[in-house]
């Protein structure tokens, strides 16, 4: 007998419950196999499916980039001349191996880890909607591949609403440890695509840790964010310590010019050492 469960309204609020629903959202996703026009065609699709969903949930839940550094850590020392296209075509067919296992273990994983028996809805009207995961399946008849069920006599047709098959708390961790490792493979396209760039500007490619701005980089080098205050640490060093430690272990992203100019980049850190610690 299907078991009808409660609508769950659903708030980034609780980012740990945020997490657990939207993982659910992604198991139903996975088990529905893609139905491509050849059957050639299966593997590629399944593992693009998977990669779409797996990289949306990552960037909802702000995990995506530690996920991608562990990509570019790879190339970590790579010269210019390391990206040459016979060595990366190379690396890209390893990769895609390991890939393909994880893809095949992940589908029949969550195949496995639904609960048709029971049905949940999640209301997310609280939410802002601009994922375009979540929007597919609020846009599209998802739900009606769930047998539809009727609540006083009349069908419930909400646009903020997804009706899906339960996922245990248990199964939707383990997954969450499937996707990151698939994920951790799946973006080294990306990473050889900004490793080569660097490479080609810099001579080589050194690992180092990308944060979106100026800002970021001082409250993650300088802050401790379990208190909000000054690292006391980090405090007693020199502006001349500090200023090498963020030019040589960080990137910015919303700067190109500082990967181009170094002398920018650290009389840009001075100063905003210097405003944070009052010196």
């Amino acid at each position: 007998m299907i078991k009808l469960g409660y609508i769950t309204p659903i708030s980034k609020i609780d980012h740990d419950f945020y997490k657990t629903h939207w993982l659910k959202v992604v198991a139903n996703s996975i088990a529905e196999d893609p139905r491509p026009n050849r059957l050639d065609e299966w593997e590629s699709e399944r593992i693009w499916r998977i990669f779409r969903v797996s990289s949306h949930y990552f960037k909802a839940v702000d995990r995506y980039e530690s996920l991608f550094e562990k990509s570019l850590k790879d190339l970590d020392g790579f010269k210019r001349g390391d990206f040459d296209d016979s060595r990366v075509d190379a690396i890209l067919e390893i990769y895609r191996l390991q890939i393909s296992a994880i893809a095949n273990d992940t589908t029949q994983f969550c195949k496995e880890s639904i609960n048709r028996l029971n049905i949940e809805t999640l209301n997310f009207k609280s939410v802002e909607l601009s994922d375009s995961i979540i929007l597919s399946y609020l846009r599209t008849d998802f739900v009606n591949k769930i047998a539809a069920y009727e609540e006083d006599r009349e069908l419930r047709n909400n646009q903020h609403e997804i009706t899906l098959f339960g996922v245990s708390r248990t199964n939707l961790n383990r997954l969450e440890g499937k996707l990151g490792k698939f994920l951790r493979y799946a973006t080294i396209d990306e990473a050889i695509e900004h490793a080569r760039r660097v490479a080609e500007i810099k001579g080589g490619y050194r690992f180092k840790k990308r944060v979106k701005d100026l800002d970021a980089l001082i409250d993650e080098m300088l802050i401790v964010k379990e208190q909000n205050i000054v690292n006391p640490v980090k405090a007693k060093q020199t502006t001349d310590e500090l200023v090498d430690e963020a030019v040589n272990g960080y990137e910015i992203l919303s700067n190109p010019v500082y990967l181009l100019d170094e002398n920018s980049f650290r009389n840009a850190v001075r100063n905003k050492i210097k405003r944070k610690l009052h010196r």
